[in-house]
């Protein structure tokens, strides 16, 4: 009898649990990487409405180390399909992957951005100021253990847990704001770059109202949950997300609910720009980039730029035309010149350090420009600087 016990214990432990689950595993190998994203906008019946359909290009740019860890660094970028591969990176993400677990670091980008939305939607009334709501989110810029691999099945785990009060005109709210991540079963995912057996995980977003009634414990009713359904495959990282669309519960507050459309994000293949746009034939030659990470940063960045090969280079020259590298302020006036030399096809880095960048040149808070000029081809990077 014990023997059976034992048997059908570890039947259902090892139903959810095997052996191979390294998470470096699921992420692409070699550097360079890119993925394609379309992003749509769910209606309350999760219907895609077609006019807010966007497009987004992660590329994995470098092994790194940031904030004392290992980091896969990835640049991001989002817009319409037409200009999306000419537009340049202006996100930067981070990807830590140790063991059996993936873990992203949250960070604020751009303080400036995020006073503007604050000030658009007028939410003093939730959070008093600004500045308040900026040191708050500041407090939360660390690394989280999105995905365990290692985890059972349907065994919920914490990441992120945070309490606290807002203040609407006369009526005081005590909430949780909460992150739970939860393996669930692996699936086999058809998408239109290819068929993958994904493991799956969900993400479940939560803001609760807190009632204390000492000594029992808290009680928590939901007012926001949000499940956020992730497939990552071998080698590729995330092929799929989707938030369903929900209701934001504010019924128990005596105040209105409001219905909250859904996202899905699904891969898609290479975005390839049309041939033709008003008649006029692309350009289709191989194109120079110009990237940067962190963007935006505060005391340096990494530049990383790329010539490439024929046409552009002659094997009889060996080294192609002069490169210049140079700095824009957000008027378009000339800083100073990075690069002035003769370069031939490669990839190259450097760092930018925001204190002094040339002779009386330094860089204080604001938006600046980089300008790459190779021959014909030229290539214009957005930078941010945070004090």
């Amino acid at each position: 009898m014990i023997n059976k016990v034992f048997l059908t214990f570890t039947i259902i432990l090892f139903a959810g649990f095997s052996f191979a689950q390294t998470a470096s595993s699921y992420f692409p190998a070699e550097t360079g990487h890119k993925w394609y994203f379309k992003t749509e906008v769910l209606d309350t019946l999760n219907n895609p409405v077609d006019s807010l359909t966007t497009f987004r290009i992660d590329s994995f740019a470098v092994n790194s180390t940031f904030k004392e860890k290992a980091a896969k660094v990835v640049l991001s970028k989002s817009g319409p399909q037409l200009t999306i591969v000419s537009q340049p990176y202006l996100d930067t993400n981070y990807i830590n992957l140790e063991g059996s677990n993936g873990s992203v670091y949250f960070r604020i980008a751009n303080s400036e951005q995020l006073r503007l939305l604050f000030d658009s939607l007028a939410l003093d009334t939730l959070f008093g100021s600004f500045d308040t709501l900026i040191n708050t989110l500041f407090s939360f810029e660390k690394w989280y253990s999105f995905y365990k691999f290692g985890n059972f099945v349907n065994f919920p785990y914490t990441i992120f847990t945070y309490d606290t009060t807002i203040t609407i005109d006369t009526l005081t709210l005590p909430l949780r704001f909460g992150i739970t991540g939860k393996r669930i079963s692996d699936a086999t995912l058809a998408t239109d770059i290819g068929t993958f057996d994904c493991k799956r995980f969900i993400n479940q977003y939560k803001i609760s109202y807190r009632v204390e009634i000492p000594p029992l414990p808290t009680i928590l009713i939901p007012l926001l949950t949000l499940n956020d359904s992730i497939y990552i495959a071998p080698g590729n990282w995330i092929v799929q997300t989707e938030i369903p669309s929900t209701v934001l519960d504010l019924s128990y507050l005596q105040l209105p609910s409001f219905s909250l459309p859904g996202l899905k994000v699904s891969s898609i293949p290479e975005i390839i720009p049309p041939v033709k746009v008003n008649d006029k034939i692309i350009d289709r030659t191989p194109q120079l980039s110009l990237n940067n990470y962190p963007n935006p940063f505060s005391s340096s960045t990494t530049i990383i730029f790329k010539i490439p090969k024929a046409p552009l280079l002659t094997k009889e020259r060996g080294w192609g035309e002069v490169a210049t590298l140079k700095l824009y302020d957000l008027l378009g006036r000339e800083i100073t010149t990075l690069i002035n030399a003769p370069m031939e096809s490669g990839t190259y880095e450097f760092s930018l350090k925001s204190g002094l960048v040339d002779e009386g040149v330094t860089l204080s808070n604001g938006i600046y420009f980089l300008r790459l000029n190779y021959g014909s081809s030229s290539v214009t990077q957005k930078l941010v600087v945070l004090d």
